[in-house]
């Protein structure tokens, strides 16, 4: 939602619940704040800050830009879950394979970076810098994997969900040949 001429702003038809809020304006960026609502609770305030701002270089091996490519950042709080971000923001990459995010709030984030035909790179830094930071990203032409799941006596397991160690989601499943 966008502020009012006098900064004000509202969410409406909200239930209790615990709730993330930031503010990113021309001034600089707020947040993420939790809070609990209740039948009570009082207004809050976000006081921007100057942002930082990262700036992406995204290049393949041999150092060729890689344009379109796609980075996202997402904040999360230690507090609640981690497959819950707080702040979440993504941006293609340009002709140069550049990439640039500005009035960040101040807090870790984690970075991915995915494009056609390429293995995804992520990382994550425990603050924004107050100031401009570069980060150059390599990525390398993406490979298939391939495999069986078995139990013990060799026979095929169906329905197993198989995944990366970096990944939430399952990224495949296997059928009745395991």
């Amino acid at each position: 939602t966008l502020t009012e001429p006098d900064g004000s702003f509202y969410f409406d038809e909200l239930i209790p619940q615990i709730y993330r809020v930031y503010a990113r304006g021309d001034a600089g960026a707020a947040g993420p704040l939790s809070f609990q609502l209740t039948e009570r609770t009082e207004p809050i305030t976000l006081v921007l800050q100057a942002g930082g701002e990262l700036v992406f270089w995204v290049k393949t091996t041999d150092g060729a830009p890689v344009a379109n490519a796609t980075v996202s950042l997402s904040a999360y709080e230690a507090l609640l879950s981690a497959d819950s971000p707080a702040f979440e923001i993504a941006a293609l990459t340009d002709a140069t394979g550049q990439a640039m995010f500005s009035r960040l709030p101040h807090v870790a984030m984690r970075y991915t970076v995915s494009a056609e035909g390429y293995a995804s790179s992520g990382f994550e830094f425990t603050r924004v810098p107050a100031l401009r930071h570069e980060i150059d990203v390599v990525i390398d032409r993406a490979a298939l994997v391939h495999g069986l799941v078995l139990q013990a006596d060799d026979v095929p397991v169906a329905d197993a969900c198989v995944r990366r160690f970096t990944d939430v989601p399952c990224q495949a499943t296997t059928d009745a040949a395991g």
